[in-house]
């Protein structure tokens, strides 16, 4: 008998049913070719001919077309196909080898990701009529049209189809619809139907195997204990990848046990399929004619009346007793509550091929790989994924970790940080390492802003990108090289380096090359330490208001005798940068440094390097120019530096960037020198406001207009092994290492590298 807690009405005609009787009453039958309950015609759209099979409600028909294709899902005819099917099971194995996280599915894989929103619309529809010309409104929207791709691409193949007749590839479901000896259909209710049937594979087949696939490997990774258990099962049983057959797979008892616990936590469709009462009994309790009922596969699983632990991922509670991990905590689950592919006339007839792929695609998966979860604190299933009738795979997680300011200014890791928005021209980016700068823990010191994010260098790889950036440019899975300038009002929000999501501009981005023996090249930590460096020269060398040189790397000064450029602290990142880029200017890049840094700088090129700390220096970078000194670029930007590269410069004067605000004492004892001080993050040409004196700069479009054009010339140069990003030291421990690293720069403890940690 129903009690209150064993159903629900969720309309005033409609029930929804959690017990197990309920489901076995609505779907199953004693004759597998009666229906006792019907289906309705919402999964059909409404729409009285043409149903396929999956959405078709007339019991008649439907057992028709599932007689005419059972024969494809024979045991025979699986056999037939598992070549195929190893094949392309292989081939992801392979795939995973050698692109792993930046492979990429065929495009269906967003149709059908959208494709129950589109069907949502669909069935609202049927529900209210009156509002049913409403839903032409939606194919304005992007969600409402995989319906339409998948209609048309279904139609397009099975055109295709016929006109080869038996001249396929392999073996395929439409051999018993389409039979090499049978004149194709030329009927357009009959086409309309096998179009619908077309689709309606398509639809089951791809997408519910593949979550499948994605939640069993995801347990697996939240629980390592499982994962070893059963890698070890696999391993053990198999001595050779090509020793894994579905025959053998399935003798698993591990393999079966975790792939039924996945299918129970995560069941493939979330809603029931709603059946009209013929006036008859369910779970004890008459039913009237014509009231719509269905039972929740979902909520059936996760009942506590049905399963122990029923949130928890346990394999165990699927074992038969003799096997030696099975627990005696689940001996009491109601297993008839479990029914993943339904029941009765209506059971799906890709079981078995489902069970086949499941099986052989795991065990083939950890034969070849050592799994482990990267960030998997970031990914909470139950918290992030949103479904209708089908899932929807969380493109991103709802929170990441992240180092922001606390109220009192200084950084904290917090585990529940906002994911960056996506404004216009600007791409999501998921880090994979980041670099520390000086200005990272200066501006936390002297300008904390409460909640802002920290940190401004990073590379990684591309999530998305706004509709207006190109596509082709920067896809998905795009090693990306950028800087986020967290200070900047515009940027403020929910955005810094140091997370494991980051925005940035799409036209401030450099893509990092890929590795080849045949010139130097750099791997992600190496292309985190880029971007602020070289926004900061690419100001310093070349804007109008600093040094304005006129030669660059694409047109390099032609002088008779190399113009010289002093670049105090030639050590740094920006000046081993600065160094190389003076170089292939044309330009004679000269430099300051520590003794133990000299090979360094002059490995980038510098002609001559000095010790800042001699008591000459001065007088010394003077008589190496000649007396003709007339640019520097003072990375260091502190008294003493002042001080030396004002003694250098030429009587006549020059031009001096900083990179700090230097007091006007200091700078107004020479009036013939003209002082700049730039910052990296003027490239974004945003406003910035920092509130004090000197720091703040207006919106400016011609210093990104400079920006974006150095960027095609950074690219080239990176493309070409032209450029070496500076020494990196690895902080161990992902974001923790960083907060260390940011106490290391407070002390001053980083001299001729750059601090790096991987995201992980």
């Amino acid at each position: 008998m129903l009690t209150v807690r064993d159903v629900v009405r969720i309309a005033p005609n409609e029930l929804v049913f959690v017990t197990p009787q309920a489901l076995a009453d609505l779907y199953g039958s004693h004759n597998k070719n009666l229906e006792l309950f019907p289906k309705t015609q919402i999964n059909n759209h409404g729409n009285d001919e043409h149903g396929g099979i999956i959405w078709e409600w007339d019991p008649v028909r439907h057992r028709k077309v599932a007689k005419q294709l059972s024969p494809a899902f024979s045991g025979r005819a699986l056999r037939a196909k598992e070549p195929t099917l190893h094949r392309y099971i292989d081939l992801f194995v392979e795939r995973m080898k050698a692109l792993g996280g930046g492979a990429h599915g065929p495009p269906y894989l967003s149709l059908l990701s959208d494709f129950n929103k589109a069907v949502v619309v669909i069935q609202m529809s049927w529900r209210f009529p009156l509002l049913s010309p409403l839903k032409y409104l939606f194919l304005l929207f992007k969600a409402m049209r995989p319906h339409s791709h998948i209609r048309d691409h279904s139609r397009q193949q099975l055109e295709q189809r016929i006109r080869r007749k038996g001249a396929v590839e392999h073996l395929d479901f439409f051999e018993q619809l389409i039979p090499e000896d049978r004149e194709p259909p030329k009927d357009r209710k009959e086409m309309r139907h096998l179009e619908q049937v077309a689709g309606q594979l398509l639809v089951a087949g791809y997408e519910p195997p593949a979550m499948w696939f994605y939640f069993t490997i995801y347990h697996l990774l939240k629980e390592p204990v499982i994962l070893k258990t059963l890698t070890e099962e696999i391993r053990t049983a198999f001595e050779s990848y090509s020793d894994i057959t579905s025959g053998a797979a399935a003798s698993l008892p591990y393999l079966t046990a975790c792939l039924k616990e996945s299918l129970r936590v995560m069941p493939n469709v979330l809603t029931g399929m709603p059946v009209v009462s013929p006036g008859a009994v369910v779970d004890g309790t008459f039913i009237p004619k014509g009231v719509i009922c269905q039972s929740s596969p979902f909520a059936l699983a996760r009942s506590p009346r049905n399963f122990y632990e029923p949130l928890h991922f346990r394999p165990e509670r699927w074992l038969p007793e003799e096997h030696p991990l099975y627990d005696t905590r689940f001996a009491d689950d109601n297993r008839k509550g479990f029914h993943p592919f339904s029941q009765g006339p209506r059971m799906c007839a890709g079981k078995e091929i489902a069970w086949w792929q499941s099986r052989v695609f795991i065990a083939k998966v950890l034969w070849t790989f050592d799994l482990e979860m990267v960030s998997g604190h970031q990914i909470n299933m139950d918290r992030d994924l949103k479904g209708w009738g089908l899932y929807d795979k969380p493109e991103l997680p709802s929170f990441q970790r992240a180092i922001q300011q606390g109220d009192d200014g200084r950084p904290r890791l917090v585990d529940d940080a906002a994911i960056p928005s996506l404004p216009s021209g600007f791409v999501l980016v998921k880090t994979s390492a980041v670099a520390l700068n000086p200005t990272d823990h200066k501006i936390v010191k002297n300008f904390p802003i409460p909640g802002a994010y920290v940190g401004t260098d990073f590379s990684g790889t591309v999530v998305r990108a706004a509709d207006d950036v190109d596509s082709d440019a920067l896809k998905p899975g795009t090693m990306v090289s950028g800087a986020a300038f967290g200070f900047a009002p515009v940027h403020r929000q929910a955005n810094g380096a140091f997370a494991e999501y980051v925005r940035a501009p799409a036209d401030l981005l450099l893509r990092v090359p890929p590795s080849s023996p045949d010139k130097d090249t750099i791997g992600p930590l190496e292309a985190a330490t880029l971007s602020t460096s070289i926004a900061t020269c690419l100001l310093a060398l070349w804007s109008p208001d600093a040094l304005g040189l006129p030669g660059t790397p694409d047109s390099p000064d032609v002088s008779d005798k190399p113009v010289p450029v002093l670049v105090y602290g030639g050590s740094t990142a920006t000046g081993t940068i600065a160094v190389q880029l003076l170089r292939l200017s044309g330009y004679d890049p000269i430099a300051t440094c520590s003794l133990r840094n000299f090979e360094l700088v002059r490995g980038r090129g510098a002609s001559a390097v000095f010790e800042y700390s001699a008591p000459n220096v001065a007088a010394e970078i003077k008589a190496r120019t000649g007396g003709r000194l007339k640019y520097v670029l003072d990375c260091i930007s502190d008294a003493d530096s002042v001080a030396i590269c004002y003694g250098a410069i030429q009587r006549a004067g020059g031009r001096y960037v900083s990179l700090e605000r230097v007091p006007d004492e200091l700078l107004a004892k020479r009036r013939a020198v003209r002082p700049t001080f730039v910052l990296a993050a003027e490239v974004s040409g945003a406003e910035i406001r920092l509130g004090q004196e000197g720091y703040d700069r207006p919106a400016s479009r011609e210093k990104h207009e400079l920006a974006v054009r150095c960027m095609d010339m950074f690219q080239r140069l990176l493309d070409a092994g032209r450029l070496r990003a500076h020494p990196i030291e690895v902080l161990e421990g992902g974001l923790q290492g960083v907060m260390r690293g940011l106490d290391i720069l407070a002390a001053g403890g980083v001299s001729g590298k750059k601090l790096v940690a991987a995201v992980d």
